[in-house]
């Protein structure tokens, strides 16, 4: 995590909190926006995730707010520290 917080820097540079939580929002918005548009059928379609393997776009977002879970416990340690 630390390696991939420090590439995050090099590539962005500082980032205000602020500024984080704004595209924070704005990508879960989008992501929503995502999920609200498919039907039945398209949660079953596959897809290859890198770690994974091949998964359907149900298990995709089952991994996204298992990511988005993590963070938010990154982000209570962080302001409780």
């Amino acid at each position: 995590m630390e390696r991939w917080n420090a590439g995050l820097v090099r590539r962005t540079g500082e980032i205000a909190p602020e500024e984080l939580m704004a595209d924070a929002d704005a990508t879960r918005a989008k992501t929503l926006e995502v999920l609200e548009s498919l039907d039945r059928r398209e949660w079953e379609l596959t897809g290859r995730h890198p770690s994974r393997g091949e998964i359907t776009v149900d298990q995709y977002y089952e991994t996204i707010h298992a990511h988005e879970v993590g963070h938010l416990g990154d982000i209570r340690a962080a302001l409780s520290a």
